[in-house]
């Protein structure tokens, strides 16, 4: 699967087989996870594709955002 570029499906049945789930999956369900899985990856890799073709100047994350607690200053000086 991985070598016909389902890299969703591959990783979502490597670890079911891993972790023994597999087994309480009715095939049904095991198709219906696996499409989801191999959609998901597809829609994560576009939206990462996305974000390095944007070529953004700064990184940045969470940890660095500054809240300000100070008094909060009213639009139209109310």
């Amino acid at each position: 699967m991985h070598s016909i570029k389902l890299i969703g499906i591959y990783g979502e049945f490597k670890t079911n087989l891993e972790s023994g789930q597999m087994v309480t999956y009715t095939p049904d369900e095991l198709v219906a996870q696996l499409a989801n899985a191999e959609w998901g990856d597809g829609h994560n890799r576009g939206i990462e594709q996305k974000i390095k073709n944007a070529r953004f100047l700064n990184k940045a994350d969470l940890d660095n955002l500054y809240y300000d607690s100070g008094p909060s200053h009213s639009i139209g000086g109310m």
